[in-house]
């Protein structure tokens, strides 16, 4: 069997046309993977980018700790230890001494486990200026404190000196 020249002709065309496709399915393959890798390779500067931009910004904050590390501690100063708040209670303690009163304390505990306030119920008596004193004292204390209920009461009859009460609802911010 002989191929005449137009079966040759065809024949070559035809493998002509395979291989050129072969070769245009590998430069896409080729083409495709490139892209895909320069993709990535931009994804891949972009993340180190952002991290390098945390890393700087990390090191500003630390930076900035550092510097302001006193101004926190004097902060905390402000806050109560929720465990040990005895220091706290011997301020109030301390404040009746000095203004001539009696105080009574109490500890909701209940409500101060609730949130991140100590809550106390004081029970002041004295004279009615220095009962009053007491009050000014409290607001004063270098502790941050909120004042809930005041109850001022005067008391008939002079029991020992005694002319006043107030019934204070306290809470005081911990650490």
């Amino acid at each position: 069997m002989r191929i005449t020249s137009y079966q040759k002709l065809i024949l070559a065309l035809v493998i002509s046309v395979i291989v050129a496709g072969c070769f245009g399915y590998i430069f896409w393959w080729f083409f495709s993977t490139v892209v895909n890798a320069r993709t990535s390779l931009e994804n891949l500067r972009s993340k180190i980018s952002a991290q390098e931009e945390d890393k700087i910004s990390i090191r500003k904050e630390g930076r900035l700790l550092e510097e302001k590390k006193e101004d926190i501690d004097r902060i905390r100063n402000f806050l109560v230890e929720r465990e040990q708040p005895v220091g706290f209670i011997e301020s109030l303690e301390d404040l009746a001494r000095k203004t001539k009163n009696t105080i009574v304390m109490d500890l909701d505990e209940k409500q101060s486990s609730i949130g991140k306030n100590l809550v106390f119920r004081l029970t002041v008596e004295g004279k009615e200026e220095s009962v009053l004193k007491y009050l000014e004292l409290l607001e004063l204390l270098p502790y941050q404190i909120y004042l809930t209920e005041v109850s001022f009461q005067k008391l008939p009859g002079a029991r020992g000196g005694v002319t006043s009460r107030i019934i204070i609802s306290i809470q005081v911010r911990t650490k």
